[in-house]
């Protein structure tokens, strides 16, 4: 009689048993699977859910500096408060091995984007171009200082290739003649152009604009292209009233003609201006 309630206090036992760990096991499957939701949840909002915020739900443009690091990145877009969560963006930018393909440029960043698109945006390299605009400048200085306001280049690379004669010569520009470069116009281009490949777009942009029917035009008039841009800016300086240029360049190219001194204030102006001296108007001749 004992040993058979042995055996059933036996069983009874295993059986407890069985559903404590059969309890334990549907709880840590539970735990299991509550964590694994809690990670695919918190992996999808990292990469999909939105994390940017920009001023005024407005398009903001993002300046990233070439050869800029993954610090300098974070610290422009900290800085402005763009990114709401700032361990998210990390999370995923280290993920996707951006701080490894780091390009410079300017770039537009939109509200409401996720971190998968600011991340895919910025690694891309598909920048937002902007516009090159010069006009009226008075001389090679006030061009660099204007260009540098503009894009990423230099003012004081562009002096420098623009001052080296072998620099010159694989342009096919003459010493005194890199004005002649550059165009006054607006242009596209990437903020990040560097001041090489500044001047080689000034240099593609010359000669697009010296085709074959305008060379022809200046043989014509018996003039080289650099002469042609040289009287031009004469007139463009000698009257701001676009319809009054043409008679102004008529009546210059007959000087030419006769062999008459130009007689053109501008190049006055321009002389007193290489030597720093500050001429607007010229009321009388000049020894």
């Amino acid at each position: 009689m004992s040993k058979i309630k042995s055996s059933i206090k036996k069983q009874k036992t295993e059986k407890s048993q069985r559903s404590t760990l059969h309890k334990l096991i549907i709880r840590g499957l539970s735990l299991c699977i509550v964590g694994a939701l809690g990670l695919g949840y918190f992996i999808y909002s990292s990469i999909f859910k939105s994390n940017i915020k920009t001023p005024n739900q407005k398009i903001f443009d993002l300046y990233i500096p070439s050869n800029a690091s993954f610090s300098q990145v974070k610290d422009s877009l900290f800085k402005y408060d763009i990114i709401i969560n700032h361990s998210s963006f990390e999370w995923v930018a280290n993920k996707k091995n951006y701080p490894n393909l780091i390009k410079g440029g300017r770039y537009t960043i939109l509200d409401g984007m996720s971190n998968n698109q600011i991340v895919d945006l910025l690694r891309s390299g598909k920048q937002n171009p902007i516009q090159i605009t010069f006009n009226n400048i008075q001389n090679l200085d006030e061009l660099f200082a204007s260009i540098g306001k503009q894009i990423e280049a230099n003012p004081n690379d562009l002096r420098s290739l623009l001052a080296n004669d072998d620099f010159l010569d694989s342009l096919g520009i003459e010493k005194n003649q890199e004005y002649l470069l550059f165009l006054p116009d607006t242009y596209f281009s990437n903020w990040n152009t560097s001041a090489r490949q500044f001047i080689y777009r000034m240099k593609k942009e010359s000669n697009k604009f010296w085709n074959t029917k305008r060379k022809e035009k200046s043989e014509q008039l018996k003039l080289a292209p650099f002469e042609v841009q040289t009287l031009a800016s004469i007139v463009q300086k000698e009257s701001n009233i676009s319809t009054e240029r043409p008679l102004i360049a008529s009546v210059y190219l007959n000087r030419l003609k006769l062999g008459m001194p130009l007689g053109a204030d501008p190049t006055i102006i321009f002389a007193h201006q290489m030597s720093e001296d500050t001429i607007r108007r010229i009321l009388s001749d000049l020894d």
